[in-house]
């Protein structure tokens, strides 16, 4: 590679090629609604509920590409959040959360495509990887004063 070339960094690339969903997700009227106040504590449970189903397939798929050469680097245990969610459905459910908890079925489709990057294709579970924790951890840029 020649020194003098400059490399753009991975962050920079994922948010250049992402920009038309962020803007999607951030102008969502259930985002704008549930942000807004307007949805109320079952609809965020809902919502939580449903994060769970896919950190749980993003965790579990970190736990067998923590080695990879291309993953491993970004499997990082602080930002591991199924423990949290499960204290927080605890919470908003009660003790049995788990009892009757089901997945919607595009929950169900885009957990099993994380877990099959996982299995097959490490590149594109870090894709996943990257925008779940990058969106749900930072807040994005939908929470606003």
């Amino acid at each position: 590679m020649d020194a003098t070339a400059t490399v753009t960094p991975f962050s920079t690339l994922i948010r250049t090629a992402s920009h038309e969903q962020h803007t999607e997700a951030e102008t969502s009227t259930f985002m704008g609604d549930l942000l807004g106040g307007r949805l109320g504590v079952d609809a965020y449970t809902r919502y939580t509920e449903q994060l769970w189903f896919v950190y749980r397939a993003l965790e579990e798929g970190a736990e067998a590409l923590r080695n990879d050469p291309v993953a491993g680097p970004f499997i990082q245990p602080e930002l591991m959040r199924s423990t949290e969610l499960e204290r927080d459905l605890a919470h908003l459910r009660g003790e049995d959360w788990r009892e009757g908890l089901e997945p919607l079925p595009a929950t169900a489709a885009y957990a099993a495509r994380v877990t099959e990057c996982a299995r097959t294709w490490p590149a594109g579970y870090i894709a996943h990887h990257y925008t779940r924790y990058l969106g749900d951890l930072s807040g994005g840029q939908i929470i606003r004063d």
